[in-house]
Protein backbone atom coordinates (compact mmCIF):
# COMPACT_ATOMS: atom_id res chain seq x y z
CA UNK A 1 0.00 0.00 0.00
CA UNK A 2 2.84 2.22 0.37
CA UNK A 3 3.48 2.76 -3.41
CA UNK A 4 -0.18 3.85 -3.94
CA UNK A 5 -1.06 7.14 -4.27
CA UNK A 6 -4.39 9.37 -5.07
CA UNK A 7 -4.65 11.94 -7.95
CA UNK A 8 -7.15 14.03 -9.04
CA UNK A 9 -8.34 15.34 -12.34
CA UNK A 10 -4.76 17.88 -12.39
CA UNK A 11 -2.88 14.42 -12.23
CA UNK A 12 -4.15 13.14 -14.91
CA UNK A 13 -6.53 14.04 -17.96
CA UNK A 14 -7.33 10.61 -18.93
CA UNK A 15 -6.45 7.15 -19.03
CA UNK A 16 -4.26 7.12 -22.31
CA UNK A 17 -1.65 9.57 -19.78
CA UNK A 18 -1.21 5.89 -17.85
CA UNK A 19 1.21 3.41 -19.82
CA UNK A 20 0.29 0.27 -17.59
CA UNK A 21 -2.36 -0.70 -14.68
CA UNK A 22 -2.74 -3.70 -12.68
CA UNK A 23 -5.69 -4.27 -10.81
CA UNK A 24 -6.99 -7.63 -9.37
CA UNK A 25 -10.18 -7.09 -11.29
CA UNK A 26 -11.52 -6.09 -14.67
CA UNK A 27 -12.34 -3.03 -14.28
CA UNK A 28 -14.60 -1.03 -17.37
CA UNK A 29 -13.82 2.11 -16.18
CA UNK A 30 -9.92 2.87 -14.45
CA UNK A 31 -10.80 6.66 -13.98
CA UNK A 32 -13.37 8.05 -12.75
CA UNK A 33 -13.54 12.06 -12.66
CA UNK A 34 -15.82 13.76 -10.34
CA UNK A 35 -14.24 17.23 -10.79
CA UNK A 36 -14.19 16.56 -14.60
CA UNK A 37 -18.25 15.77 -14.78
CA UNK A 38 -18.69 18.14 -12.51
CA UNK A 39 -17.11 21.03 -14.55
CA UNK A 40 -18.64 19.78 -17.63
CA UNK A 41 -21.59 20.05 -16.24
CA UNK A 42 -21.37 23.69 -15.52
CA UNK A 43 -19.63 24.45 -18.32
CA UNK A 44 -20.87 22.56 -21.39
CA UNK A 45 -18.93 24.54 -23.86
CA UNK A 46 -15.57 23.19 -21.90
CA UNK A 47 -16.42 19.40 -22.63
CA UNK A 48 -14.37 17.45 -24.52
CA UNK A 49 -14.59 17.67 -28.27
CA UNK A 50 -14.84 14.94 -30.86
CA UNK A 51 -15.07 15.54 -34.26
CA UNK A 52 -18.64 15.34 -35.67
CA UNK A 53 -19.99 15.41 -39.31
CA UNK A 54 -19.94 19.13 -40.31
CA UNK A 55 -23.70 20.16 -40.81
CA UNK A 56 -23.77 23.61 -39.74
CA UNK A 57 -21.47 25.94 -41.07
CA UNK A 58 -20.95 28.49 -38.63
CA UNK A 59 -20.43 31.95 -41.03
CA UNK A 60 -19.15 35.16 -38.92
CA UNK A 61 -16.42 38.48 -38.47
CA UNK A 62 -13.13 37.18 -37.51
CA UNK A 63 -12.86 40.12 -35.12
CA UNK A 64 -15.65 38.26 -33.34
CA UNK A 65 -14.07 35.01 -32.97
CA UNK A 66 -12.09 35.41 -29.62
CA UNK A 67 -15.72 36.25 -27.66
CA UNK A 68 -18.61 34.50 -29.48
CA UNK A 69 -17.57 32.16 -32.02
CA UNK A 70 -15.05 29.93 -30.36
CA UNK A 71 -17.15 29.47 -27.00
CA UNK A 72 -20.55 29.11 -29.40
CA UNK A 73 -18.33 26.28 -31.53
CA UNK A 74 -16.75 24.70 -28.31
CA UNK A 75 -20.97 24.41 -26.93
CA UNK A 76 -22.14 23.02 -30.36
CA UNK A 77 -19.86 20.41 -30.71
CA UNK A 78 -20.48 19.46 -26.93
CA UNK A 79 -23.54 19.14 -27.38
CA UNK A 80 -22.78 16.91 -30.34
CA UNK A 81 -23.68 19.33 -33.58
CA UNK A 82 -21.09 18.78 -36.27
CA UNK A 83 -19.98 22.48 -37.04
CA UNK A 84 -17.65 23.66 -39.90
CA UNK A 85 -15.39 26.63 -38.49
CA UNK A 86 -12.90 28.10 -40.87
CA UNK A 87 -9.96 28.25 -38.16
CA UNK A 88 -10.47 24.16 -37.96
CA UNK A 89 -11.25 23.64 -41.68
CA UNK A 90 -8.72 25.21 -43.46
CA UNK A 91 -5.30 24.67 -43.25
CA UNK A 92 -2.18 26.34 -44.11
CA UNK A 93 -1.85 26.28 -47.59
CA UNK A 94 -5.24 25.34 -48.21
CA UNK A 95 -7.19 27.65 -50.85
CA UNK A 96 -9.53 29.54 -48.88
CA UNK A 97 -12.26 30.29 -51.39
CA UNK A 98 -12.70 26.77 -51.92
CA UNK A 99 -12.19 25.65 -48.37
CA UNK A 100 -15.39 27.89 -47.30
CA UNK A 101 -17.01 26.71 -50.89
CA UNK A 102 -16.77 23.31 -49.79
CA UNK A 103 -18.25 23.44 -46.01
CA UNK A 104 -20.66 25.55 -47.82
CA UNK A 105 -21.85 23.02 -50.34
CA UNK A 106 -21.33 20.25 -47.66
CA UNK A 107 -23.64 22.07 -44.83
CA UNK A 108 -26.96 21.61 -44.11
CA UNK A 109 -27.60 24.75 -42.36
CA UNK A 110 -26.03 28.30 -42.63
CA UNK A 111 -25.30 29.65 -38.85
CA UNK A 112 -24.41 34.03 -39.16
CA UNK A 113 -23.65 35.26 -36.30
CA UNK A 114 -24.78 39.06 -37.09
CA UNK A 115 -22.70 41.75 -35.45
CA UNK A 116 -21.53 45.33 -36.63
CA UNK A 117 -18.09 43.82 -37.82
CA UNK A 118 -20.36 40.76 -40.15
CA UNK A 119 -21.10 43.76 -41.80
CA UNK A 120 -17.70 45.83 -41.81
CA UNK A 121 -17.17 45.83 -46.13
CA UNK A 122 -13.26 45.63 -45.01
CA UNK A 123 -13.60 41.68 -44.55
CA UNK A 124 -16.56 40.98 -47.16
CA UNK A 125 -16.71 37.15 -46.30
CA UNK A 126 -19.32 36.87 -43.87
CA UNK A 127 -22.01 38.78 -46.59
CA UNK A 128 -20.54 36.61 -49.33
CA UNK A 129 -20.97 33.57 -47.55
CA UNK A 130 -24.56 34.42 -46.53
CA UNK A 131 -25.13 35.18 -50.20
CA UNK A 132 -23.64 31.97 -50.89
CA UNK A 133 -25.38 29.95 -49.04
CA UNK A 134 -28.37 32.10 -49.70
CA UNK A 135 -28.03 30.78 -53.64
CA UNK A 136 -27.36 26.97 -52.00
CA UNK A 137 -30.55 27.20 -50.04
CA UNK A 138 -32.72 28.07 -53.13
CA UNK A 139 -31.23 24.86 -54.85
CA UNK A 140 -30.87 22.31 -52.00
CA UNK A 141 -33.10 22.67 -49.14
CA UNK A 142 -30.29 23.94 -46.93
CA UNK A 143 -31.23 25.57 -43.64
CA UNK A 144 -30.43 29.14 -42.54
CA UNK A 145 -30.46 30.29 -38.80
CA UNK A 146 -29.03 33.88 -37.93
CA UNK A 147 -27.88 34.62 -34.20
CA UNK A 148 -27.95 38.56 -33.23
CA UNK A 149 -25.43 39.59 -31.09
CA UNK A 150 -25.63 43.21 -30.80
CA UNK A 151 -26.19 44.39 -34.77
CA UNK A 152 -28.70 46.98 -34.72
CA UNK A 153 -32.00 46.10 -36.86
CA UNK A 154 -31.45 48.64 -39.40
CA UNK A 155 -28.11 47.21 -41.01
CA UNK A 156 -29.69 43.57 -41.42
CA UNK A 157 -30.05 43.20 -45.28
CA UNK A 158 -33.81 42.70 -46.76
CA UNK A 159 -33.18 39.11 -47.36
CA UNK A 160 -31.69 38.67 -43.44
CA UNK A 161 -35.06 40.66 -42.36
CA UNK A 162 -37.35 37.72 -43.56
CA UNK A 163 -36.24 35.74 -40.78
CA UNK A 164 -37.14 35.33 -37.31
CA UNK A 165 -33.27 35.58 -34.86
CA UNK A 166 -32.13 34.23 -31.82
CA UNK A 167 -30.34 37.14 -29.64
CA UNK A 168 -26.94 36.04 -28.38
CA UNK A 169 -27.50 37.89 -25.57
CA UNK A 170 -23.48 37.15 -24.03
CA UNK A 171 -23.86 33.89 -24.31
CA UNK A 172 -27.20 33.08 -22.13
CA UNK A 173 -28.62 32.05 -25.71
CA UNK A 174 -26.50 29.24 -26.49
CA UNK A 175 -29.10 26.20 -25.11
CA UNK A 176 -31.36 27.88 -27.62
CA UNK A 177 -29.36 28.26 -30.60
CA UNK A 178 -28.12 24.65 -30.08
CA UNK A 179 -32.12 23.54 -29.56
CA UNK A 180 -32.96 25.76 -32.76
CA UNK A 181 -30.11 23.98 -34.59
CA UNK A 182 -31.47 20.01 -33.59
CA UNK A 183 -35.23 21.63 -34.36
CA UNK A 184 -34.12 22.87 -38.10
CA UNK A 185 -31.78 19.79 -38.50
CA UNK A 186 -34.21 17.45 -37.59
CA UNK A 187 -37.24 19.04 -39.29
Amino acid sequence: MKNMFSGNIITFIDEVMVDMIITPVHMDKVFHFPERELFETGNPQYKAMFKNASRVFISHSSKDKEQIVNPLNSYLQANDIGTWLDSYEIDYGDNIYLKVNEGIENADLGLFILTDSFFDSASGWPLTEFSAFFMEMMKNNKKVLLVNAGVDESKLHALMKVYKYIMWDNGNGLPEIANAINRRLNA
